[in-house]
């Protein structure tokens, strides 16, 4: 299974990279499986990203949800971007 991250930002700085592909051995994953390869990887962890900016799945925002209840499907699209606020 391969999943698509996008990092805007500060998330960007932090891996340094625009996005990257994961590829997983299981046919079924969540969230909850992608933190974790974030967490080894890049010391990221979903729960702060939930708080301090937005984690978009295919275009929708996951904020609201628990990472064991979202469900990733192969090809899908994760976007993990800070909120942005102007004046």
């Amino acid at each position: 299974m391969e999943v698509y991250l996008k990092f805007f930002l500060n998330y960007q700085e932090k891996c340094g990279r625009e996005e990257e592909t994961m590829v997983f051995p299981e046919e079924k994953i969540n969230l909850k499986t992608i933190n974790s390869r974030l967490s080894e990887k890049y010391d990221l962890d979903i729960e702060k990203v939930k708080q301090q900016g937005i984690i978009m799945l295919n275009n929708k925002a996951v904020n609201n949800l628990e990472p064991e209840q979202v469900e990733i499907r192969d090809g899908d699209k994760i976007a993990l971007m800070p909120l942005v606020s102007g004046g």
